[in-house]
């Protein structure tokens, strides 16, 4: 049975309050000319709203008897369930208390102290790493105080070197270190350090012969190799390239004189035999040159064998006489062509410029002498071929 409340709208808003409701109450029941307080007729009606208040209550109650009966049944039922699994909550709350107080919060402060010893070892790892990287750079800058870099045989050099590799992989393997300022503001002079070694190391390459001793090709290669393997395979293929392109020039003079062809070819086998020498000393360098650059399509090599692969070329003396065999060999050609006294004058000393020929090519070998019959020879010996097909 739906109940009228509007009597009673202004004890049932949600922003009632009793004491501003009492204070305008008095205010409604009194004259503010009056000297004295009426409280009894306040008190007179609130005493008949709360008469019709219990006189409702006690109507709803009585026209709603079997479900007021109901309710008080199911919460008898609630209060009689909950009663039975109390126990069984108090316990569960008990095993929730300790599981908090022995697992839940021994584990965040086990986390926070876990969370602060990471962080103390972060610190104390970037500790050692720069204590690491201030001392190789104290070890780079000694090799270029001493001014020794380009002492011969080249044994501060190579010192510097390894210094210098060791710094770089010591940044690449600690990237934590480029948060400092100080090594932000050494990387510029890592540059121009590792620059200035490999520019030293160019030039010992540059002025190899074939008497320069072998600790000396040794330590020139390494630090190259050490500081940037792509500058020595450039320093090699241009080694060939200019010895290939002294001994043309060499041999081309002798066009105009043969009789001072078998001098000339002495000097390109001398330049014939600093390839092979430099060819055997890379092929007991063992590649890679530090194990922390090993993998499996480079270990176990030598030098020789990765410079070889690098620029593709199966044979260093051979692709050196075949450079010269094939840029002399039309200049040759063109001479004879022209005929003249010229060609006369090489035609008189064929013989003797395919004996020193077949004696240079063979003796340009640092090790076993080549043979006479090997392609180093034939290709020679093809590049005046034209001593016997051109007659003029």
């Amino acid at each position: 049975m739906a109940m009228d409340f509007s009597d009673f709208e202004s004890f049932l808003g949600d922003d009632f309050n009793a004491l501003e409701f009492a204070n305008d109450l008095i205010l409604s029941t009194n004259n503010i000319d009056d000297t004295s307080i009426d409280l009894a007729t306040p008190a007179k009606r609130l005493g008949y709203d709360l008469k019709e208040a219990d006189k409702r209550i006690k109507q709803t109650a009585s026209d709603n008897y079997p479900e007021l009966i109901q309710s008080i049944t199911r919460l008898d039922k609630v209060k009689s369930t909950i009663g039975t699994v109390k126990p069984s909550l108090d316990h569960l709350n008990v095993s929730y208390a300790r599981l908090d107080n022995d697992v839940v919060k021994p584990y965040e402060e086990a986390m926070t102290l876990h969370t602060a010893l990471k962080r103390i070892h972060a610190t104390s790892t970037l500790l050692r790493s720069v204590t690491y990287f201030i001392y190789l750079v104290q070890q780079v800058e000694e090799h270029f105080k001493m001014e020794l870099l380009t002492e011969i045989p080249y044994i501060h050099l190579l010192k510097c070197c390894k210094s210098q590799y060791d710094l770089r992989q010591h940044l690449v393997e600690s990237p934590s270190l480029k948060s400092l300022k100080l090594v932000r503001d050494y990387d510029d002079v890592v540059q121009e350090r590792q620059q200035r070694v490999i520019d030293i190391s160019q030039t010992s390459i540059r002025k190899f012969n074939a008497e320069t001793p072998d600790n000396v090709m040794i330590n020139s290669l390494l630090s190259l190799a050490i500081s940037s393997p792509e500058a020595l395979y450039n320093a090699f293929q241009q080694l060939v390239s200019n010895q290939a392109l002294t001994s043309l020039n060499i041999l081309t003079r002798t066009l105009t004189s043969p009789r001072s062809f078998e001098n000339a070819m002495k000097d390109v086998a001398q330049k014939g035999r600093l390839i092979s020498k430099v060819s055997k000393v890379m092929s007991n360098i063992r590649w890679p040159l530090s194990d922390r650059d090993e993998d499996t399509s480079t270990k176990h090599v030598s030098m020789l064998n990765q410079l070889s692969n690098v620029l593709e070329l199966q044979d260093l003396l051979s692709s050196f006489w075949k450079d010269v065999a094939t840029a002399f060999e039309p200049k040759f050609k063109d001479t004879m062509q022209r005929g003249g006294p010229v060609a006369k004058s090489l035609r008189a000393y064929s013989d003797s410029i395919k004996l020193s020929i077949r004696e240079c090519v063979t003796n340009s070998s640092y090790g076993e002498p080549l043979r006479e019959d090997g392609i180093e020879v034939r290709m020679m010996l093809n590049s005046v071929n034209s001593l016997d097909t051109i007659r003029r």
